[in-house]
């Protein structure tokens, strides 16, 4: 069986992962588009700390994509992918203490912008660059560019800019920093071994895909880190990454079989916790679209709500 994923973000990744794993022949597509969120992200994978942790559907959700990391980077071993378990820290103002996945088993990697072939009411596969690439089924893993995509209505998820700024610290050994995340905020602090750290995110909901590092998104991001961190003030600052996040209008991800086309499955709208849902997302899409059973309760997610 053959399946093609629009999309090699973590998302289609790990669907590309899995669909390998289960005996599938992929054939993976991306339009290498600036803004990908994956590029871009932290890497943070921390579902508790979020302000959709009240919904107890999302939560369960995020959880179990937690879960699944160690099972992932086992199966990947002796791959490094740079997971490290270091904790983190949560701070709370006074008035507030009571409140790489590069190698996919044969799968066969197209750049270029794809679009959808539908033969009847069935997904028969893509083109990408005028070349047909048919498929037994086609799954949607193309962030905040899905909607391009998808069939007109199908789906609704909206890019939401973040803006990350990069220091170094040479003095210090970072390796194992904690996280670093203020209570109530969408800022965080995230160490690498290289003595980088990573301070983000503007969240800047209606951006549209404004491929740009501004002036007031910079400022929000290194004043909220020094508040934070004054230490960092003596870093060096390396650069600015930008990233589109697909933001469902409901917080929720987009996930599962797409109502009124046969064969094709959609698997976004995780919005900043990307990095912590996606591996999973991906993989229950590739066992949906191969027919197998998915190992979660998609009904909360289904394409259709997005979509009213």
């Amino acid at each position: 069986m053959r399946v093609v994923i629009i999309g090699s973000g973590i998302v289609g990744a790990s669907c590309a992962y899995t669909a390998c794993s289960l005996g599938a022949e992929v054939v993976l597509a991306d339009a290498a588009l600036p803004g990908q969120a994956t590029a871009a992200g932290a890497g943070i994978v921390c579902p508790w700390w979020s302000e959709q942790a009240d919904d107890s559907v999302w939560y369960d959700f995020a959880c179990a994509a937690a879960r699944y990391y160690p099972e992932l980077v086992a199966g990947l071993a002796p791959a490094d992918v740079s997971y490290r378990q270091v904790g983190a820290l949560v701070l709370a103002h006074p008035d507030q203490r009571q409140a790489v996945m590069d190698s996919f088993l044969g799968a066969v990697t197209v750049t270029g912008r794809a679009e959808l072939v539908r033969r009847g009411d069935r997904a028969a596969g893509v083109t990408v660059g005028g070349e047909l690439i048919e498929a037994d089924a086609v799954v949607a893993a193309a962030g905040a560019w899905t909607n391009a995509f998808l069939p007109p209505g199908a789906v609704t998820v909206e890019p939401q800019r973040g803006q990350i700024a990069h220091l170094s610290v040479e003095s210090a050994d970072t390796a194992a920093w904690p996280v670093v995340l203020p209570a109530g905020k969408g800022h965080y602090l995230v160490a690498f071994g290289d003595h980088r750290v990573v301070a983000g995110a503007t969240r800047e909901t209606g951006s549209g895909f404004d491929y740009r590092v501004t002036g007031g998104g910079l400022s929000q991001v290194l004043r909220e880190a020094l508040a934070m961190a004054p230490g960092l003030a003596a870093a060096t600052y390396l650069e600015t990454r930008v990233g589109f996040r697909p933001m469902s209008p409901d917080g929720r991800p987009v996930l599962g079989p797409v109502p009124g086309t046969d064969g094709l499955v959609v698997a976004t709208g995780l919005g900043p916790t990307g990095l912590t849902m996606g591996p999973y997302a991906g993989a229950i899409a590739a066992r949906v679209a191969l027919g197998e059973q998915p190992g979660a309760d998609l009904a909360p997610f289904s394409p259709l709500r997005s979509a009213s």
